[in-house]
């Protein structure tokens, strides 16, 4: 300020500014590292052994009760340590501990008094006292600013000589608010210009350090430093070193732990505000999971997320935070599978359980663009994406013994199958909806005629479409034909049995013998219908899925007639394929079941189509596709076929 009044007086007031911002920038970087004589605590709060240098609030603490109750930045911590401790111990006849309580307050109590009970360690000598006076004492009134002034007051004795604190370097700093903006972005900026990307790292390290409040301020929150990588952990400890973050050991874990300097930097600190609000939905989410993921190990699966929340909330948050803050093993086993490469490779391992692969199922359903895999939902035009498997032509014998209906045969019924294509999953409620929702569809084939409303679907998209009768099994294939421009309809049983084995007559299941986990029947424990495709291992040798267990498949012949394959509605038809209810017997290749139309009990039936020949030429006329032939008195009978099942795609010329 003398060189000022010099400068002024020399030279005139026109060069009094340019001369002023020199003086300020020499004072500023006059800054030099703290020493032991600093009697400033910037933003850590005054201990014990510093009680020379803490001042002001006698009367305070003389009348200081068992409990102090203050905000942050109250000087709470200060008012005890160098306040009321040194009085207790001057009256003796007092131990004292000092601990933080963190997330195991009760170890952290038992650790501090066992430290009391073995000797406290001998202190450090304690510092000399030195009280600097200068003009700016009537700027530090505002006791709530404690925190902030305590650190301008630092960095201002950084920067005096002889003790005195200089009005250019309190303007340099910021003065009191902005002291510690400045600090903290020139530490931050320093880093990131001698080592680019640091900066962004700083970042990820403060938002994990800070507290998300809710309807409240943010706070600090101490983190153990294994929670940080090495890189991570290197960056903490000079950002400690610069007095912005303190590390430290919880008492009750010996961990290492580490949290923000002061919650004035949280408050104050412009850099941070921008960091947390740009995160700060992200954050919440990411803090919830590591709050659910405990709650759900000590409490079981009932405290598990909802697939709906997982896969629509929680996986998109996931990638925008990236690697930033990633989930631990335990965090992991609580949310599952999120991502469709991963579901996937999970189904394609036989060793998957039987209850991952069903959650697996309903969360490819909720997947943005729906289930991956071909063959499950609808094309880019609307229409069913059905995948076609070729079959083999052959020979089929049908488990049916030379008794009754049969005893004129020498032995059980054989049946010559034509090469001809199948679907690789039973019809799905996705590829239903189309049929429903078409003016050619289901409203004009089946409601307008015989008042039939189709049964409602309680499942995902990717699972198969049930409680379907014959009749909208069938009707659904005509209107197939129509739209794709060539003959589809249902199986024959020997068809679908050809199909199952592959050609190979000595398969019992479609994999060849009996094998856990290739299968959705009674023996999974699932109780209940399941997505297709969830059972890689199932494929018989063509490729088929689901042709096993989950539902029974709807055939185009009568059970009692096998060779009887006319479409008028006067007999049972069969089933074939077991289902999620049924045992292992059901699911055999040779299985056979019937189901009348009238019945109730076909619930969890499916069906697939066949198409035969495979061509999509134009030569095929509407007169050769697969028509309905409904025997009289049909329209008179709609309330008796309420039993439901749903097909498997064939077509035929």
């Amino acid at each position: 300020m003398l060189l000022l009044e010099v400068v002024q007086r020399d030279a005139g007031d026109e060069k009094h500014a340019d001369y002023g911002a020199l003086v300020r920038a020499l004072d500023a970087l006059s800054e030099r590292p703290p020493d032991a004589d600093c009697p400033y605590r910037d933003l850590r709060a005054f201990r014990e052994e510093e009680q020379p240098l803490f001042f002001g609030r006698d009367a305070f603490t003389s009348e200081l009760a068992a409990a102090l109750v203050g905000a942050s930045g109250s000087g709470k911590s200060s008012v005890v340590q160098a306040g009321l401790i040194p009085v207790l111990r001057a009256r003796g006849g007092w131990a004292v501990g000092i601990l933080r309580p963190g997330p195991e307050p009760w170890r952290s109590l038992a650790a501090c008094l066992l430290e009391l009970i073995e000797g406290e360690p001998t202190a450090d000598e304690r510092v000399k006292r030195v009280i600097a006076t200068g003009e700016l004492a009537a700027r530090f009134a505002d006791v709530g600013d404690q925190p902030l002034l305590e650190f301008c007051l630092t960095q201002l004795y950084a920067r005096s000589r002889d003790g005195t604190l200089c009005q250019a370097a309190f303007e340099a700093i910021g003065g009191v608010r902005g002291a510690i903006v400045q600090r903290a972005d020139s530490v931050i900026d320093a880093m990131e210009s001698e080592h680019p990307g640091r900066a962004a790292m700083a970042r990820d390290i403060f938002l994990q350090l800070v507290q998300l409040g809710e309807g409240s301020e943010d706070t600090r929150r101490r983190a153990p430093l294994v929670d940080f990588d090495d890189v991570a952990r290197a960056l903490i400890g000079e950002l400690a070193t610069a007095r912005l973050l303190v590390t430290g050991r919880d008492p009750g874990s010996a961990t290492e732990t580490v949290e923000v300097a002061h919650e004035a930097l949280i408050r104050n600190w412009h850099r941070l505000h921008q960091w947390l609000q740009e995160d700060r939905t992200d954050l919440h989410q990411r803090r919830e999971i590591g709050r659910a993921t405990l709650a759900w190990r000590a409490h079981g699966d009932s405290y598990r997320w909802p697939d709906e929340r997982v896969i629509r909330e929680t996986a998109p948050m996931l990638p925008r935070l990236g690697s930033r803050f990633e989930l631990n093993d335990a965090e992991r086993d609580f949310l599952g599978p999120l991502a469709a490469d991963a579901m996937l490779a999970l189904l394609d391992e036989a060793s998957t359980p039987q209850a991952l692969r069903a959650q697996i199922g309903d969360r490819l359903a909720l997947l943005p663009r729906g289930h991956p895999r071909p063959g499950v939902g609808v094309g880019a035009d609307g229409l069913p994406e059905i995948a076609w498997h070729a079959i083999p032509g052959g020979e089929v014998e049908l488990d049916i013994d030379a008794t009754g209906l049969w005893k004129r045969w020498r032995g059980r019924p054989r049946f010559q199958v034509a090469p001809f294509h199948i679907a690789r999953h039973p019809l799905t409620i996705a590829q239903w909806r189309v049929f429903l929702e078409a003016a050619d569809g289901y409203d004009e084939l089946l409601r307008k005629v015989y008042s039939w409303l189709p049964a409602f679907q309680r499942g995902s998209d990717n699972q198969p479409a049930g409680n379907v009768t014959w009749i909208e099994a069938m009707a659904y294939c005509q209107w197939l034909s129509v739209t794709l421009g060539f003959p589809v309809r249902l199986p024959t049983e020997w068809e679908w049995q050809q199909a199952a084995t592959g050609g190979d007559p000595r398969s019992e299941f479609p994999w060849g013998e009996w094998q856990e986990g290739r299968a959705n029947t009674v023996d999974s424990e699932l109780g209940r219908m399941t997505a297709v495709g969830l059972y890689p291992q199932g494929a018989s040798a063509q490729g088929v899925l689901d042709l096993t267990g989950n539902t029974w498949d709807w055939c185009l012949n009568k059970f009692d007639t096998p060779s009887d394959a006319t479409l008028a509605v006067d007999a049972r038809r069969v089933v074939r394929g077991g289902s999620w209810g049924g045992d292992r017997h059901h699911a055999r290749c040779a299985s056979r079941l019937d189901y009348a139309f009238s019945s109730t009990a076909t619930t969890i039936s499916a069906f697939g189509c066949c198409v035969f020949p495979p061509s999509r030429s134009a030569e095929h006329r509407s007169s050769d596709l697969c028509q309905l032939c409904f025997a009289d008195p049909l329209e008179h009978r709609a309330a008796a076929f309420c039993g439901r099942a749903a097909p498997r795609a064939y077509a035929v010329g």
